[in-house]
């Protein structure tokens, strides 16, 4: 059986080189123990690509089900601090206004909270000066956390960007391709203590489950 995760990318197709994205999702996966039993990654477009491709998923073409994996964008926040259910996030966010596909039950969807780099942050400081270079201010990033609000991480990463590019220091114009490479850097412990890290692979676990 194949899985395929549906992941967001970005609209810009210019900026935005997919195939690298897909294979540094693969190595993602690979290093978290699913090496023989791989998820097929398909890097869409904007978000709302995503959720037309995944709504649009043939299982029986595609030789199995479907998750789809989206930037929060917002802080999921409740009196518990339990985990809140996704599909009503998205269809109640102003923009997304999704409705659960008929085809997809409640495991489905996954949130990289608030957006990818919170999770990137699982990767340790040496690896963010090895991608982006020695100039890179790592003293500058945030511990791994879905607590951070959106505004609070770009800071932190624009002022990571600042010593590298002091007259542009942003960092959405300064990653490229090269943040998914970070995602080969990632520490898969550290984004299992994730709430939605650990969520994903262990829905990933449950469809693919290692042989005997």
């Amino acid at each position: 059986m194949t899985v395929t995760i549906y992941v967001e990318g970005k609209k810009d197709e210019g900026k935005f080189d997919a195939q690298t994205a897909r294979l540094c999702f693969g190595k993602l996966f690979e290093k978290a123990g699913f090496k023989g039993r791989m998820p097929s990654v398909v890097m869409c477009g904007g978000r709302g690509d995503a959720m037309k491709r995944f709504t649009n998923h043939n299982e029986k073409e595609r030789g199995g089900p479907a998750l789809l994996l989206v930037d929060a964008e917002e802080l999921l926040v409740d009196d518990d601090d339990a985990l809140l259910p996704p599909w009503d996030l998205v269809r109640k966010r102003k923009g997304d206004g999704w409705e659960k596909p008929k085809h997809a039950t409640d495991d489905d969807l996954h949130l990289m909270v608030v957006m990818m780099e919170a999770w990137l942050l699982c990767a340790p400081a040496q690896s963010w000066t090895d991608v982006f270079g020695k100039q890179f201010d790592s003293t500058k990033l945030l511990q791994p956390s879905e607590s951070h609000a959106k505004s609070k991480l770009r800071n932190a990463l624009n002022a990571a960007v600042k010593a590298v590019n002091a007259h542009r220091p942003n960092w959405d114009d300064f990653k490229g391709s090269k943040a998914f490479e970070l995602l080969t850097r990632v520490e898969v412990a550290e984004l299992r203590k994730l709430k939605h890290g650990k969520r994903l692979l262990e829905r990933l676990e449950a469809l693919l489950p290692a042989s005997k």
